[in-house]
């Protein structure tokens, strides 16, 4: 590895604790020079890596669970970094979903770096991601890696987790909402429902189907910690969208949840977030009609769409 580039700012006198949550794949040489260049002199960060934290003989669940707490405990000082790679978030076995859930309970702040082409997890979609695809392999990326470990430090030391491109551009335009209070309370005490699973996976599997599962059940029988858990796991969910009575008006909103559920696709679906892009979005606002939305940002852009990889998506 190399040393970290020579315009590097001048070390943080509030030192982060940086959970970094990866997958064991090819890219693991990149998560490995983050870990390094962050703890350096130059920037005195704590980093939390595996490689370095789980011996031989230790417990690992126990291990990586001290070592999000130990993240935790450090409060808006305390992150999260996610390097998305389709091994890393694949859907429902990537192990960093685990992590993730885990570090949404103990409100870590989350840093989503694209590594690799894939899907965002659903639950932290809205959060915009560093794009880093361009650095690897690192012997013949030098230079952009740099740039971006600049932006991915200023995002650590700045709290600024706000990063340009046609990512950023579709939720200011789209403004998708935030259900971080929904995850966060019902995901990690999901357990258990295989019964009701099962009725989702036939459902799923029957190509005749109705398109709509409608799920009944009185206050606090799991129906949103169902939803939550499905969403997090399950690769044919696309969107999801919480509504609660007497929920604040932005939720209750048909146009508002139309742009959110477009805003959510297009972070699934690489076609229809092209198509959004290509699109004038500035009239696409709460204001506009319900109608003319779902029309125009849902049933013609999605029109046709057909992927060998995962069937039509739900949302």
């Amino acid at each position: 590895m190399t040393g970290m580039p020579e315009s590097s700012p001048a070390p943080n006198p509030q030192p982060s604790r940086v959970f970094i949550s990866y997958a064991h794949d090819r890219h693991r040489d990149l998560a490995a020079r983050v870990s390094q260049d962050l703890q350096s002199a130059s920037h005195g960060h704590n980093t939390w890596f595996d490689d370095r934290e789980l011996t031989t003989g230790i417990d690992w669940e126990r291990a990586i669970e001290d070592g999000l707490d130990w993240a935790a405990v450090s409060g808006n000082r305390g992150y999260l970094l996610l390097l998305m790679t389709p091994h890393a978030v694949r859907r429902p076995n990537g192990y960093c979903l685990n992590e993730l859930a885990r570090a949404i309970e103990r409100k870590l702040t989350i840093v989503p770096v694209m590594v690799e082409t894939c899907e965002p997890p659903l639950s932290i979609c809205r959060i915009q991601w560093l794009d880093m695809r361009d650095c690897v392999p690192l012997e013949e990326s030098e230079e952009r890696y740099a740039t971006k470990f600049g932006r991915l430090v200023e995002a650590l030391e700045k709290g600024r987790l706000e990063f340009d491109g046609a990512q950023s551009r579709l939720a200011s335009r789209l403004k998708p909402v935030s259900f971080e209070e929904e995850i966060r309370s019902h995901l990690p005490r999901f357990k258990g429902r295989a019964w009701l699973l099962k009725d989702v996976d036939d459902w799923l599997q029957r190509p005749n189907a109705k398109r709509v599962f409608w799920l009944t059940g009185g206050p606090g029988t799991g129906k949103t910690a169902f939803s939550a858990w499905l969403a997090h796991v399950r690769p044919e969910i696309a969107a999801v969208h919480f509504c609660r009575y007497q929920s604040r008006r932005i939720r209750a909103s048909a146009s508002r949840c139309l742009l959110s559920i477009a805003y959510q696709l297009a972070s699934q679906i690489p076609d229809y977030f092209d198509r959004l892009n290509a699109l004038a979005l500035e009239d696409a606002t709460e204001e506009t009609s319900a109608q003319d939305l779902f029309d125009e940002l849902l049933v013609e852009d999605l029109r046709g769409y057909r992927s060998p990889d995962r069937p039509p998506p739900l949302y």
